[in-house]
């Protein structure tokens, strides 16, 4: 495997290492600064993730689990919040932050405590954080540390900062299947380092496939975690989830394990090559209507006379992962090792994707976004600003636009 990012600086260095020996002085900073505010700081634990995994079977959640690393010292004295929306995931929204002495910035996801009272909602999001804190790879988040105060609980994740896959495609003046097969190649990898370490995603789609920099060669990133789950091989899961365009029939039919995912990157890697998705093409599908045609067990594929199809490698790949039944369905290991994926460049390089299909794809993926700012989240940023603003009073941190 090479490194998360190769681009060579001026100085010999890569972008990946430039960022990682901040990202270490970072760390250093967050170890100094705490044992040097110890009087006002819980004492830093971080024991793995079994110690939350217990929170889990019991069912009691005290906000300030020693399952994370926590520190009740104001997360203002080591951040600048910037509260610029970057999007909401399940659980919260997520904004960026400035690390104060480094300079880094990171991706700050905060949860209100108010909006988590229930018990599943939190067994959701404190298996989110679990699941990210046990995986270590590339092309998957970062999960860095996490503050709590009387409110509100902060995550600092990778700020991915290259935009999301689709619109990738669709400002690039040429895209060629070597371009799709580099993307799955990544994507994959991401898959099946979960799986090999007993995650499945549940929501792989589009939207959660970030690049991690606007450099052409930056690493394709696997984000929101909310409704991923430890699972226990040859066991079968019930429980409906995920994003209904992507949802494979076995989820439908409430019997499925990690094979689920192989089967929404199908539907990721269909609508890079055909540019709209086979089910629920139209915008006002209703969730029955789509789970009516994943159940009917045939994939339509489009027929545009006036369009090169894809190669027959890549027709083929597509196949595989979208088997109706997941017993013939590969598991990600077995999906990497598809000629696809180890065909020689001079070989995919003569099918070009059409910018038309790169239009609609980037417009298709747009109709799953999340809508315009609600009056929920609105609440939230007004109210981390405020707190913010009076911390700013007390000698703290001031309110940043």
């Amino acid at each position: 495997m090479g490194n998360r990012d190769t681009k060579i600086n001026g100085d010999g260095t890569t972008s990946r290492e430039r960022l990682q020996e901040g990202t270490n002085k970072a760390s250093s900073l967050f170890s100094r600064l705490r044992r040097s505010t110890a009087a006002e700081a819980y004492e830093e634990t971080n024991p793995g993730p079994s110690e939350i995994g217990q929170h889990l079977r019991t069912g009691k959640f005290p906000w300030k689990s020693t399952g994370l690393r926590f520190s009740e010292t104001n997360i203002r004295r080591f951040y600048d919040l910037k509260l610029r929306l970057l999007g909401r995931g399940t659980f919260g929204i997520v904004v960026t932050g400035r690390h104060r002495l480094s300079g880094i910035d990171f991706a700050v996801k905060i949860v209100q405590k108010t909006t988590v009272k229930n018990v599943d909602t939190k067994t959701m999001f404190y298996r989110e954080i679990d699941c990210l804190r046990s995986l270590h790879h590339r092309n998957i988040l970062r999960y860095y540390d996490f503050f709590e105060d009387d409110s509100f609980c902060y995550a600092i994740l990778e700020l991915c900062s290259g935009g999301d896959l689709l619109k990738r495609l669709k400002k690039m003046a040429v895209v060629t299947e070597e371009h799709v097969v580099n993307y799955v190649r990544q994507m994959l990898e991401a898959i099946h380092h979960c799986h090999e370490r007993g995650i499945m995603h549940r929501d792989l789609k589009a939207d959660n496939f970030l690049f991690l920099t606007n450099d052409d060669d930056s690493p394709l990133v696997l984000i929101d975690f909310g409704l991923a789950l430890q699972f226990e091989p040859g066991t079968k899961y019930t429980i409906i989830c995920g994003s209904p365009r992507y949802i494979a029939p076995e989820v439908f039919e409430q019997a499925y394990d990690e094979k689920c995912d192989l089967w929404s990157l199908g539907i990721v890697v269909y609508a890079m090559l055909y540019g709209t998705h086979p089910f629920g093409v139209h915008s006002k599908s209703t969730f029955h209507e789509i789970r009516q045609e994943v159940s009917a067990g045939t994939v339509p594929y489009p027929n545009n006379p006036g369009l090169q199809p894809p190669s027959l490698l890549a027709q083929s790949f597509l196949q595989d992962l979208l088997q109706h039944n997941p017993t013939k369905r590969p598991n990600a290991l077995e999906a990497m090792q598809h000629p696809w994926l180890l065909a020689p460049a001079a070989y995919l390089a003569d099918y070009q994707i059409h910018p038309e299909i790169r239009y609609l794809a980037y417009k298709r993926a747009a109709e799953g976004r999340l809508a315009p700012m609600d009056d929920g989240v609105r609440r939230q940023l007004a109210e981390l600003q405020r707190m913010t603003v009076t911390a700013s009073r007390k000698g703290h941190s001031r309110y940043s636009n």
